[in-house]
């Protein structure tokens, strides 16, 4: 059952005191539904890892073994915890125990299997690291590296990214490089479904999305001269410095009222889409305002 995190308004530091208090609140205990709801905030491992070990002992029986009945009760979050997530190997190796006490071991399994690896066409004779996890990213030690993310989820948060050269996704992938630093100048978001370059700093980027991706640039800064994001069901711009940016393409005024709500520094020309398209029709160019 994969769970999708929101939490753009809050971090880390945030996450942890919301956790805090809701336990508080209930007496110190996390239940299966509060459990499932901490999922939606945050990937962090410290926050997982912490989640897990109170559940591990909330399931124990009175001779510390785990007890399969309560076990089975958190088995939504036992799955969705490694349901298109990273999670670091000690809170794996509690997440397995728990799955054989409860005899989910094969859904957990199933869950956790990142499937096949997806064919990466030009980039024959081209040394590709094909990496599932943000455990096996971090590994990574050679220098230069072109990275393709084989994963539903990828949170790259405050990440270092300097020993990139390449940095692609599979499709449909949900990413987020909040505050990452040093982004490769080939960076490929184009066929994720959600992009978080909030924070960034996009220096020598050109950005295309795919027809439908939600994309946060809040308070990223650099932006290349061209910005097209007509094709977006969603742009969150707030505090985002346009003051590079000399042209926006969005596919009509409702959408560029909707989407620059917040931005700073724009002062170039914007084209819509849609206009365009009708000019194109009539016979005209294109229209730039």
């Amino acid at each position: 059952m994969f769970v999708v995190i929101d939490n753009q308004d809050m971090d880390v530091l945030e996450v942890e005191e919301w956790i805090k208090t809701n336990r508080d609140a209930n007496g110190g205990d996390i239940s299966p539904e509060f459990a499932m709801e901490i999922l939606t905030k945050t990937n962090h491992f410290a926050h997982i890892k912490k989640v897990i070990n109170h559940i591990r002992k909330n399931c124990l029986d009175e001779n510390g073994e785990l007890a399969t009945d309560k076990v089975l009760a958190y088995k939504d979050f036992i799955l969705s915890s490694v349901d298109g997530r990273e999670m670091s190997p000690q809170a794996l190796e509690i997440l397995q125990e728990m799955a054989d006490a409860g005899g989910l071991r094969k859904e957990f399994d199933e869950a956790n299997d990142w499937g096949k690896i997806y064919e990466i066409k030009d980039c024959e004779n081209v040394n590709i690291e094909i990496v599932k996890s943000k455990v096996e990213f971090y590994d990574l030690e050679d220098e230069n590296l072109r990275v393709f993310f084989d994963a539903d989820s990828v949170y790259l948060s405050n990440c270092n990214l300097d020993k990139i050269q390449k940095l692609r996704f599979r499709a449909g992938a949900e990413v987020d490089l909040y505050k990452a630093r040093n982004l490769p100048k080939d960076l490929d978001v184009s066929m994720c479904s959600t992009v978080g370059l909030s924070g960034c700093d996009l220096e020598g980027i050109r950005l295309k999305f795919r027809e439908g991706a939600e994309v946060f640039l809040w308070g990223s800064s650099n932006l290349s001269k061209d910005l097209d994001v007509s094709m977006c069901s969603k742009v969150y711009m707030r505090d985002c410095d346009l003051s590079r940016v000399e042209r926006i393409r969005f596919k009509d005024k409702e959408q560029e009222e909707e989407f620059m709500d917040g931005a700073r520094g724009f002062s170039g020309k914007i084209e819509y889409v849609e206009e365009k398209g009708k000019n194109m029709a009539n016979g005209h160019g294109g229209m730039e305002m």
